[in-house]
């Protein structure tokens, strides 16, 4: 029962490290969306749903901003689409996120 303990309070401790990377990560939209990309593809997103949300809606709030100032890759550009639409956000298709 110690041992089963120990771990609980290891993943707890884990799950923190991780919330703070990802408080961190809000300093740069596209570490943001590769990090928050990497915990989905790990499947242990659903720890931080909350957390995940609110960074990809502050990132969806400033996206004509971002995509104004940076002249980002094609990979940059379809992981931004990518997990913004698998987290629910309308995003638009075409020429019109490009230019």
């Amino acid at each position: 029962m110690q041992e089963f303990e120990s771990y609980s309070r290891q993943v707890e401790e884990l799950k923190e490290n991780v919330k703070a990377m990802l408080i961190k990560s809000k300093e740069d939209p596209v570490q943001n969306i590769e990090f928050t990309n990497l915990l989905c593809r790990l499947g242990v997103s659903y720890h931080f749903d909350n957390e995940i949300e609110n960074n990809l809606t502050e990132i969806f709030d400033d996206l004509p901003n971002l995509l104004e100032k940076h002249d980002y890759d094609l990979y940059t550009l379809s992981l931004l689409f990518r997990v913004l639409r698998q987290h629910g956000f309308k995003m638009p298709s075409g020429e019109c996120i490009i230019h």
